[in-house]
């Protein structure tokens, strides 16, 4: 199976690009363009022929990829031909195969009796020396590492891949959910007093897997769980030091008014819990657990509390607020099917859903977000409370029609529904108050909730980003 043609036009596009630059290196291109690069890399990480290899080899061998063509880009100028063959190279040396696995990896905190468990896909077991003979994984290779599966309480799943990398991955994600099933059963009994210590199991990081096919082929090795990294500004990562501090001072100088009392009671709060939000998104784990941390961080300043349909209206106002400012602005159908994904999560209909994509964007999305609502609020005084602020997005015409003109450059289905809602809300000005605009705003969603067609599956063609001109507010 080959990548599509649009991932094939992408990549292309981003090539020439790639060797008409002046970047010294792949990390100087990503910050002298990083929406070049990211327009590079997205379309592969989401082409569905390569869905069967781990984000983290697709990365790597992106960012290889772009340091060869920076090497040898005075060649490629030369020779858009050998520029074309070298990315078809490329692209064509992606695709794997999907083959069946098994995968055990080491829990760490748990000693279960002679036999086997299961619980939803995962089987937990004592892997002993027998079994590691079956799989053919003798205690001397890899540096000793069996060792660190012999002889302990594992979870095995079987699943299917492109490489060894994926399958762990996708092993890893059945594990976990089966160690929080494993959890519940446990404290469902009274056999032990209530201490909720003795049920905190969790992947020591160290697997093992083996390919189902023949001839088989097993590797070992680990993965570590999100740990804590030393983040050595003093020596290790001293050249990194001067962004990372002026970006936190700028932080710092930016919400200085959150604290100060220059920012009314009331709003500050909620910047002040957004930002908490998109702090803590920081330390999760999984993607999934990251946008639903994100999409509330946007709920606390963009939405109250009562408000339904919260993706198309959060999605609406973040372009207003970009209006407002005159800054890029990600196409707000991409933010609606972010939020829509954080609402099957949260929901219980998907799990494992949440993309590189998704998490980068709506991260973005939220730290820019509060930016915005903090250049509002330092102009319009008046502004106290969230729900002032909403008000103020959407009671003026201007800015309305603005929003509306930036979701019409997008024609995927969730920028459709954007621009809807805008619609909508310009009612209030164009019926002569016959209807509010709250009030024709359900109308609205009463009428595509009859018909089905406001609850869309997310669109993950979309480009991230476009530019839009600003709106004197002043």
């Amino acid at each position: 199976m080959s990548v599509s043609r649009g991932t094939e036009l992408s990549l292309w596009e981003w090539a020439k690009k790639v060797v008409e630059s002046s970047a010294s290196s792949a990390v100087e291109f990503y910050e002298n363009d990083w929406v070049a690069f990211h327009r590079g890399r997205e379309p592969l990480l989401l082409d569905r022929a390569l869905e069967n290899r781990s984000y983290e080899e697709l990365d790597g061998e992106f960012w290889s990829f772009l340091d060869e063509l920076l090497h040898d880009r005075d060649h490629y100028r030369q020779d858009t031909k050998a520029l074309r063959a070298r990315m078809q190279a490329f692209l064509e040396g992606l695709p794997r195969p999907t083959d069946p696995y098994e995968v055990a990896t080491a829990i760490a905190y748990l000693k279960l009796p002679n036999g086997e468990l299961t619980l939803g896909r995962t089987t937990f077991t004592y892997f002993d020396q027998l079994r590691a003979g079956v799989w053919g994984a003798g205690a001397e290779r890899d540096g000793g590492l069996p060792n660190r599966i012999v002889g302990h309480t594992t979870g095995i799943v079987e699943v299917k891949a492109g490489t060894f990398e994926k399958a762990v991955e996708l092993a890893e994600r059945e594990v976990d959910s089966s160690l929080h099933l494993l959890r519940v059963g446990f404290r469902s009994s009274n056999a032990l007093g209530p201490m909720d210590e003795l049920f905190l199991q969790h992947r020591t990081g160290y697997w093992m897997a083996r390919r189902l096919v023949t001839p088989a082929d097993v590797m070992v090795g680990f993965r570590a769980p999100q740990s804590p990294i030393l983040l050595d500004l003093r020596d290790q990562l001293k050249a990194a030091a001067p962004k990372l501090m002026q970006a936190a001072t700028e932080i710092a100088e930016l919400t200085a008014g959150l604290y100060d009392g220059t920012v009314p009671p009331s709003l500050a709060s909620a910047l002040r819990r957004a930002l908490e939000w998109i702090g803590t998104s920081v330390t999760r784990e999984t993607l999934d657990d990251k946008i639903v941390d994100l999409c509330t961080a946007l709920e606390c300043i963009l939405s109250s509390e009562t408000e339904g349909n919260k993706g198309v209206r959060l999605a609406f106002r973040y372009v207003v607020l970009c209006a407002v400012r005159g800054r890029l602005c990600p196409y707000p159908g991409t933010v609606l099917s972010v939020y829509e994904r954080r609402s099957e999560i949260v929901h219980g209909a998907s799990r494992g859903v949440a993309t590189e994509v998704d998490y980068s964007t709506i991260r973005d999305v939220a730290i820019e977000a509060v930016r915005l609502v903090l250049h509002v609020a330092r102009i319009h005084s008046e502004i106290t409370s969230v729900g002032e602020l909403t008000h103020f997005l959407e009671s003026d015409t201007e800015r309305i029609q603005r929003a509306v003109d930036v979701v019409g450059v997008s024609e995927t289905r969730h920028s459709r529904v954007v621009r809807k809602y805008a619609q909508a809300l310009t009612q209030q000005f164009t019926r002569k108050g016959e209807q509010s605009s709250e009030d024709a705003i359900r109308e609205w969603f009463s009428a595509m909730d009859r018909f089905g067609t406001h609850s869309l599956m997310p669109d993950r063609r979309e480009q991230p980003r476009t530019p839009i001109r600003a709106i004197d507010i002043e």
